[in-house]
């Protein structure tokens, strides 16, 4: 973890933390860590597809899996970098903390972004394991959650709440676009070879147990295109891919009701047995 970074978690109280700050200390964080999948690397935890109880999904119906972009399908991070000055490091934290403390009317519109955010990934996540795609560090992500979306913070450090969503970002600072695109790409073979059939990968190769929905909704061109080549690890998996165009686009107001769109679409895109590339504009 960034120095820097845990610093910041353990000395300030984010916007409206759900925990006062004298409970919060470096053995908590970590313990914490350690059990929850917020902030924990991708292979410390199980989100085998057959383990996981899809509370939506019929009996021999399709398993899913969901792979979401963070940054604008999930949160108005280009909004957020406009009119907030939010960059990946505790300064620029600090100041937009301190820009939204200042307007009353900007944490009302926060905070319901963060209600649709939590409706949203509460209801795709009884269709499937969840994973939130960052191309910033998971800890950088778990920073941005405590200071702007504190209840989201708390569900996804909970080991009661969103178990089954997990956070992963990026393992380093990408040094060129391709650098980037090359671990986007191989991401999705890795979800898909490693941790949703971790449990048993000689399912992969059988036409009946190794088919399974794979749905990425992403703004990344990258993203689309890889969710195209997942067959390469999983030849019979049902790639369902939503190039999100034009969120990174919107204010605040009109990304709720993005999300919204979201959250009806995800129960008609699940129970699809066919392949789809889709855009939503």
């Amino acid at each position: 973890m960034n120095p820097d970074v845990l610093d910041f978690l353990l000395a300030n109280d984010p916007l409206g933390c759900l925990r006062p700050a004298s409970t919060i200390n470096s053995t908590n964080i970590m313990s914490q860590a350690m059990i929850s999948s917020f902030s924990m690397d991708v292979s410390a935890y199980s989100s085998d597809l057959y383990e996981y109880p899809a509370t939506n999904r019929p009996v021999n119906g399709l398993p899913n899996a969901f792979v979401l972009c963070w940054e604008n399908v999930l949160v108005p991070t280009k909004w957020m970098r406009q009119h907030l000055g939010l960059k990946p490091s505790v300064p620029a934290l600090q100041a937009a903390k301190q820009r939204v403390l200042r307007t009353p009317n900007l944490q009302a519109a926060l905070a319901t972004v963060e209600q649709d955010l939590i409706h949203l990934l509460n209801s795709v996540s009884t269709y499937g394991p969840l994973f939130i795609v960052s191309e910033e560090s998971a800890q950088f992500v778990e920073a941005m959650c405590k200071t702007f979306f504190p209840r989201l913070a708390f569900c996804l450090g909970s080991t009661t709440t969103m178990t089954s969503v997990h956070v992963i970002g990026a393992p380093t600072r990408f040094q060129s676009a391709a650098e980037k695109a090359g671990w986007r790409i191989n991401l999705l073979q890795s979800l898909c070879r490693d941790r949703l059939f971790g449990g048993a990968p000689q399912r992969l190769l059988d036409p009946l147990a190794g088919k399974f929905g794979l749905v990425v909704i992403s703004p990344h061109q990258t993203d689309i295109a890889a969710c195209g080549d997942v067959y390469k690890a999983a030849p019979y998996v049902v790639a369902k891919s939503v190039h999100v165009q034009n969120a990174r686009h919107l204010t605040l107001e009109a990304f709720t009701l993005h999300l919204r769109t979201l959250a009806e679409y995800v129960p008609q895109a699940a129970p699809c047995d066919t392949s789809f590339a889709i855009q939503l504009s």
